[in-house]
């Protein structure tokens, strides 16, 4: 198999799997898997604030298993808040305003390391980012001279110190650069917004963004979704990268609580990829293009969302995450990735079908 048809192959492999577990949601037999604690059905419903980033790709599940009923079903009653950050979450995070909230590692990963404990509850996507350029300024070029030619301008970014940031600096320095050879700008979630309005040179984008400045010619750079996609060399590309972090003490008082948000969101994830739920799908990230939403750019949009979705997230791929800020200095020193791993978080897709297949058995009871 040609390493190009790898990631198509995978996603069909996972779609199957999905329609297969659909369709046994109300009839698979066993009892809850003992990931964690088993909820017990009889002790109320729990509430609990979760943070959202709407639209951007990042917190994705999260919005399914609110919309879908998700959470309610495994007894929980969830507010979310609007967050237009990664470090505005932390901080929500970390005051107690929020109790979990999906996040990018690199962006909590300072606060591990000066011995505030957080831990990783569920995955949420892989690999998500993007960098794009004005059809101007990377005109003809391929990697890496494309990459070169942004020295001595403005690359946007979502915030100051981000996973955004430092995936760019990596990349840079990939191509023999280094951070210094360019400027960056917090956009926040708005970076294709300020690319096409020409306040900066490149940016690093995610999700509907992407679709937005393709549609218009704006040409990629570098594409970390995939390792197939990723220039030779660069990392890392198409590994877990959001994840759904809580207050590791929160963790700890509130063991069957995790498991329920670690249940209603694996449902999300088998609803999303279930072929039969394919229109409604299409019609959720359809709302996020807006405009015309154009039906061939709604599938295109869909079927690439779909790639990075997942409510797994391997311990390995925290590790790799937790080397990448220590090589780029978001850390001052190593950290064991197991430390800021919760009970429970499914590591592969198996594991992800079979925790909501028994949340789906208990629903049904």
């Amino acid at each position: 198999m040609k390493s190009s048809d790898k990631s198509g192959w995978l996603f069909n492999r996972r779609q199957a799997a999905m329609a297969a577990a659909t369709a046994l949601m109300v009839a698979v037999c066993g009892s809850l898997p003992a990931y964690g604690v088993e909820p017990n059905s009889n002790e109320g419903t729990t509430s609990l604030t979760m943070g959202v980033s709407p639209g951007s790709g990042n917190t994705t599940l999260v919005e399914v298993a609110d919309q879908q009923g998700f959470f309610e079903k495994a007894g929980l009653k969830v507010s979310t808040i609007t967050v237009s950050s990664g470090p505005a979450a932390v901080t929500a995070l970390a005051t107690g305003a929020l109790q979990a909230v999906p996040l990018s590692v690199s962006v909590i990963t300072p606060l591990i390391d000066k011995g505030k404990a957080f831990q990783l509850i569920s995955g949420q996507t892989r690999t998500i980012t993007v960098l794009m350029a004005s059809p101007e300024l990377a005109k003809g070029l391929s990697w890496p001279e494309s990459v070169r030619a942004l020295k001595g301008h403005k690359i946007g970014i979502t915030a100051l110190s981000s996973t955004t940031q430092y995936m760019t600096q990596s990349i840079l320095e990939a191509a023999g650069l280094s951070a210094k050879d360019v400027t960056f700008v917090a956009t926040g979630h708005d970076a294709d917004k300020a690319l096409m309005a020409g306040h900066v040179d490149a940016a690093m984008v995610f999700g509907r963004q992407i679709t937005r400045l393709a549609d218009r010619g704006y040409p990629i750079l570098v594409d970390q979704r995939s390792a197939e996609a990723c220039p030779a060399g660069l990392q890392p590309c198409g590994i877990s990268l959001v994840g759904v972090w809580a207050d590791a003490d929160w963790v700890k008082k509130n063991p069957a609580t995790v498991v329920k948000i670690q249940g209603a969101l694996a449902m999300a994830d088998m609803w999303l990829h279930a072929p039969e739920n394919r229109e409604k799908v299409e019609d959720f990230f359809g709302s996020q293009l807006g405009g015309d939403r154009d039906p061939a750019a709604v599938k295109v949009f869909t079927d690439e969302s779909l790639k990075l979705l997942t409510a797994a997230y391997p311990e390995h791929d925290l590790a790799e995450w937790f080397k990448f800020d220590r090589k780029n200095g978001a850390i001052s020193k190593d950290l064991p990735a197991k430390d800021s791993m919760a009970a429970g978080v499914p590591q592969n897709e198996s594991e992800v079908t079979e925790l909501a297949q028994s949340f789906a058995k208990r629903f049904a009871d």
